[in-house]
């Protein structure tokens, strides 16, 4: 349909030469059921819906050109050949997830991967389950999500699992009634399996750029499609993090700042005071622009991990565990939110702010591990407590070079 565009269902844009490569784009994917391509710019939009299911979405736009896959009865078809596990009966109505009918392999997730992907869905990641659960949705059933050898129920963390700073994700010192979202080590060797919206990733770094633009004036709709990820929008420390780990993009893009946007690129030819990250002397490695939004603009959005932090000191332990002989993914994950593994000093800075933790973690010294309590006996023990003034009553921060394989990890600022 020439001059018509589907408005509402982009699912991914890609850049194609001609609008037959864009339509056999969609054809190349069992979800995909339209495709708007833009004759203009070549950007093709492939669509999760078409005019058959909304027929007052399509409208008339020029230099568009507006394409569907199958006729009405062969979309119905495919649904339910294609989607069998998108069960209405079971999926949430204000956020996209479902807990599988079928049980699937813990050891290997691979099938319970698949499964997802049969409804262009991921295995949910404990930041979606808590997005799915702000956004209403409960189940206290056990489900595969995104971490190997891990299950996960979509509840409040309740006295068992509050007590374990590895067995409850979002969990709020002193609140435990706000903390959600247990999950354990424990899972069957067959369990269901919680599906959400699949989310393209960079690889080395979890940063997504929203397939819609939204406005700059308010950041409601940005930030509820970052949700939809588990995901927040992007700070400019985050965009730095991202950079450095390899990713570019030379769009703007919304942030977590009102009325500004930013890319991930270099600031090469830029004014110092229109760049975030500015290296003395070599403007050439200089990062991260940013700029005054339009007020009257639309920009899509970058959307980057949710690091909550303890109120009263920027302190997080990371849900995941990562190996204690090479530090490198746990610094990695610390990176994730623009920081590194804690020092000791700044685990007895969180300390004296009133954050406590009796879980052994990675810290930023390879070979040890700390945790956030007073000394007690180790106090006795020469070079296994950090803080020693005032005598044992008042040391704090055991650490210790006797390590679990794999470990949580403490993040604090750069």
């Amino acid at each position: 349909m020439i001059d018509y565009v589907l408005k509402g269902y982009e699912d991914t844009i890609t850049q194609n030469k001609t609008q037959k490569l864009c339509h056999n784009a969609c054809k190349d994917w069992s979800w995909c059921e339209s495709s708007n391509y833009n004759m203009a710019s070549g950007q093709c939009q492939l669509l999760n819906g078409s005019h058959y299911g909304d027929s007052r979405s399509l409208v008339s736009s020029k230099a568009w050109v507006y394409s569907y896959t199958c006729s009405k009865d062969a979309v119905e078809t495919t649904t339910r050949q294609q989607y069998p596990c998108q069960d209405k009966d079971n999926e949430y109505d204000d956020y996209p997830i479902l807990l599988t009918a079928l049980k699937y392999p813990s050891a290997n997730l691979t099938q319970a991967r698949e499964r997802c992907a049969q409804c262009n869905m991921q295995l949910c990641s404990l930041a979606q389950l808590k997005a799915a659960y702000d956004a209403g949705y409960r189940n206290d059933k056990w489900g595969l999500v995104n971490i190997q050898g891990r299950d996960a129920m979509v509840t409040s963390c309740g006295n068992r699992y509050y007590a374990s700073l590895t067995e409850c994700f979002f969990r709020i010192e002193g609140n435990m009634a706000s903390s959600v979202i247990p999950h354990t080590p424990r899972p069957y060797e067959n369990a269901q399996a919680f599906c959400c919206r699949a989310c393209n990733m960079y690889t080395d770094f979890p940063i997504v750029q929203t397939p819609k633009a939204y406005p700059s004036t308010d950041l409601s709709l940005a930030s509820e499609l970052c949700a939809l990820c588990g995901m927040k929008l992007c700070s400019l420390a985050q965009l730095k993090a991202a950079y450095d780990a390899g990713y570019r993009n030379d769009q703007w893009g919304l942030i977590d700042t009102i009325g500004q946007l930013a890319k991930v690129a270099s600031c090469e030819g830029l004014a110092p005071d229109t760049c975030y990250s500015v290296v003395k002397g070599g403007v050439g490695t200089s990062r991260i622009p940013f700029t005054e939004a339009y007020s009257a603009g639309l920009s899509q959005s970058y959307c980057c991990p949710v690091c909550t932090l303890y109120k009263d000191y920027p302190i997080f332990f990371t849900p995941e565990e990562y190996p204690s002989a090479d530090l490198t993914q746990a610094r990695e994950r610390c990176a994730q939110c623009d920081m590194q593994l804690c020092s000791l000093a700044q685990l007895k800075a969180a300390y004296d702010a009133g954050y406590r933790s009796d879980e052994w973690g990675l810290i930023d010294i390879q070979g040890r591990e700390g945790r956030v309590t007073s000394c007690d006996d180790y106090f006795d023990v020469p070079g296994e407590c950090y803080f020693t003034e005032g005598g044992q009553g008042n040391s704090t921060i055991p650490n210790t070079p006797r390590m679990a394989a794999y470990m949580i990890g403490y993040c604090c600022v750069r």
